[in-house]
């Protein structure tokens, strides 16, 4: 599933002019406004200079960097220490496509620890790895979210049902990588305080969860608060400030593109399906049809919170525009309805779905000018 993921984002830019060439990878991680990351780690000066300095730096970056914590920078920052930077910019963008192709596999080890049976999990997953949002924006760096989502979400999962410490520690470390890398990933603390209710209030004996749950919160927040420390000792870095100016940024940059809120709700719905194929929305919808009354299990309110979650952010405008790809990281979510459904259905009817998905995605490959490098 990984491998046909990263194949065919090879393919899908490859393709893209007159003649097949992979070096369109580096054409696009080159270009200052389709990816900006590449373009202003060239002025990288050093690890403890250039991030105790970051929040001054942030007004001299390009497009995508300006409301972004030093962590995609820093990743092609890394590539350049090595190689010469039309080199640096391909193979760091080859780097993407492996992280990118890695959401299948990560899309189905959290359907199984949201409690996913094992054929819904892979059916949801080999949804996700032909969807047109993660396969045609390559090597864009929001394809890399899916997988951190996977990381944050899972830990905590794993956290409160297992009782060990060690996974609220594994999800105060990705917490760390989280807001190192992307701001808009936070919104999933939506998703993680409503499963943390639901596992509190199915035990019959509440307080005993509400303690387990506020002790992994402690460790957890205290794993990011001492790796945040430790990074200002060491450099200088300011998480705080560097919040701060990202947000001020985004909001200029928010007022020039005249989509005003509310009437990004539709559009922003509108366009995630497109990222989803289109037909997760008409799967969605059947699963949903398909409940009967009586009482839920607690793997029907999950399915809730995972649409909840979307929802959440398209009602309240938190990442508007361009959701195709931008709300990629919520994808591993919306795939739990989707495998459950696809799991009622025959093998027949599961393969028509996957060829018209794949038709979808060649077709909208071919009217796809965005990376056209």
């Amino acid at each position: 599933m990984a491998v046909s993921t990263l194949l065919l984002q090879a393919v899908s830019i490859g393709v893209q002019g007159p003649n097949f060439n992979l070096m369109r990878i580096a054409l696009v991680v080159e270009d200052p406004i389709i990816t900006s990351y590449f373009t202003d780690a060239l002025g990288f000066t050093g690890l403890a200079d250039w991030l105790g300095n970051y929040p001054d730096r942030m007004s001299e970056f390009h497009l995508h960097s300006i409301n972004k914590p030093p962590g995609p920078i820093l990743y092609y920052a890394s590539f350049l220490q090595w190689f010469e930077p039309r080199p640096a910019a391909f193979f760091g963008g080859l780097g993407v496509g492996v992280l990118a192709a890695a959401c299948g596999p990560a899309t189905f080890i959290l359907m199984r620890r949201l409690g996913a049976p094992s054929d819904a999990a892979f059916h949801g997953a080999s949804y996700a790895a032909l969807c047109p949002g993660l396969v045609l924006f390559y090597p864009e760096f929001d394809q890399v979210y899916p997988l951190l989502a996977v990381l944050l979400l899972a830990s905590w999962v794993l956290a409160l049902e297992r009782d060990r410490g060690r996974w609220s520690a594994c999800f105060g470390a990705v917490l760390t990588a989280v807001a190192f890398t992307s701001y808009g990933l936070l919104v999933l603390g939506a998703f993680a305080f409503g499963y943390t209710v639901l596992f509190c209030i199915r035990d019959p004996k509440p307080p005993r969860r509400v303690s387990v749950a506020t002790r992994h919160v402690a460790i957890g927040l205290g794993t990011t608060a001492c790796a945040y420390a430790l990074l200002h000792a060491l450099t200088g870095f300011d998480p705080f400030s560097t919040l701060s100016t990202a947000i001020e940024n985004q909001a200029r940059h928010a007022a020039t593109l005249g989509r005003p809120w509310p009437a990004t709700i539709p559009f922003d719905l509108l366009d995630f399906a497109l990222g989803t194929g289109w037909l997760s929305f008409l799967l969605i919808g059947q699963r949903l049809a398909r409940w009967r009354r009586g009482t839920p299990q607690k793997l029907d309110w999950v399915v809730l919170l995972c649409l909840g979650q979307v929802l959440l952010v398209a009602v309240a405008g938190l990442i508007p525009s361009e959701t195709a790809r931008v709300w990629l990281f919520m994808l591993p979510l919306f795939m739990l309805p989707v495998g459950l459904e696809l799991s009622r259905w025959g093998s027949g009817g599961r393969m028509m779905v996957y060829g018209c998905l794949w038709g979808l995605l060649v077709l909208t490959s071919q009217n796809l000018m965005f990376l056209g490098a």
